[in-house]
């Protein structure tokens, strides 16, 4: 599992240094916090930082591509 997470980092940190307007403006959001921000503070307050989250996950999904198979027929 960590694996597959250390790749979503990599996505991300790619996706920023291709956009440094976007970098400059998450380490602002991060610097209000200093250097050991505690988990609620991470959790609640930093917005942007979830977006850019959500973003390379759009992006760069873990499973690229998901098909369905369905094994009885489903009457609505």
């Amino acid at each position: 599992m960590s694996a597959r997470y250390s790749c979503d980092d990599q996505w991300a940190l790619i996706e920023l240094s291709q956009h440094p307007d976007f970098q400059t403006r998450l380490r602002e959001e991060l610097l209000v916090f200093g250097a050991d921000p505690t988990y609620d503070q991470l959790k609640a307050n930093l917005p942007y930082l979830d977006a850019v989250v959500h973003e390379t996950l759009r992006l760069h999904p873990a499973i690229p591509e998901f098909t369905r198979i369905v094994s009885a027929c489903v009457y609505m």
